[in-house]
């Protein structure tokens, strides 16, 4: 039961995240939404390798598996949408100061710095190359849902994010 009745119909959209293998098939049968994310070790713990090998082709290939199993289950694997979420949330002003933290964060999850651009949980540069990264992902990654969380949420950084990327995605 449900007071006032939700606008969409038939009902509001379905969301489901995670990472392994059978979330993923649920999702592929249910699921309106998938949202992608690394895989952290037993429940109530984070195992920081699993999260340093979720890189772009973990990304790209858990995506691929949500849209085998729906093919597989009978649904048009582009009726659901991909969604991603990026704990480091990083705005600045210049693209030196972008590769300066690119170059920080690199040794944690066992890439060079040219690959932390591309690190599905990690959003860092100045807005035109945050921007450019975000379409490159819905081309290439197809996502086109990206939900933002971690620490990086103070209002000064969401403010710029409102205002100087999201008119442009």
């Amino acid at each position: 039961m449900c007071t006032p009745r939700p606008v969409q119909q038939p009902h509001p959209p379905i969301l489901l995240g995670g990472s392994g293998k059978g979330l993923l098939r649920v999702a592929a049968r249910h699921a309106d939404i998938v949202n992608l994310t690394a895989d952290v070790g037993r429940a109530g713990t984070v195992d920081f390798g699993e999260v340093a090998r979720f890189n772009e082709a973990a990304f790209v290939a858990k995506g691929e598996f949500v849209r085998a199993e729906a093919r597989a289950a009978g649904r048009d694997p582009a009726a659901i949408a991909m969604s991603s979420i990026v704990f480091m949330l990083m705005i600045t002003d210049t693209s030196a100061a972008g590769d300066a933290m690119r170059l920080g964060i690199a040794p944690m999850f066992g890439v060079d710095p040219a690959g932390a651009r591309r690190l599905p949980l990690a959003l860092i540069g100045t807005p035109d190359e945050i921007v450019a990264e975000l379409r490159r992902r819905e081309r290439e990654w197809g996502v086109t849902l990206t939900i933002i969380s971690g620490a990086r949420r103070d209002a000064g950084t969401i403010g710029r994010f409102v205002r100087e990327i999201l008119p442009h995605v």
